[in-house]
């Protein structure tokens, strides 16, 4: 898992994604934003330290991580 404190960081995108959404461990939404091509940040600062999970929705690809916040 990814450290983050207030900003989490998406980069290497490979095609045009749509939406990146966060959620808590127990699934509920906490964050969206619109995601594009390239590096990306998402603003984490509101969230309190615990661990995360991020979903990257594209047009052809999606992508599921996880990620401590400190």
């Amino acid at each position: 898992m990814s450290p983050a404190s207030t900003r989490l960081t998406l980069t290497q995108l490979r095609d045009w994604y749509e939406a990146a959404v966060i959620y808590d461990v127990s699934g509920g939404k906490l964050l969206k934003g619109t995601a594009l091509k390239g590096a990306n940040v998402i603003d984490v600062s509101s969230l309190p330290a615990g661990v995360y999970f991020i979903y990257v929705k594209g047009y052809e690809h999606e992508c599921k991580a996880s990620f401590v916040k400190q």
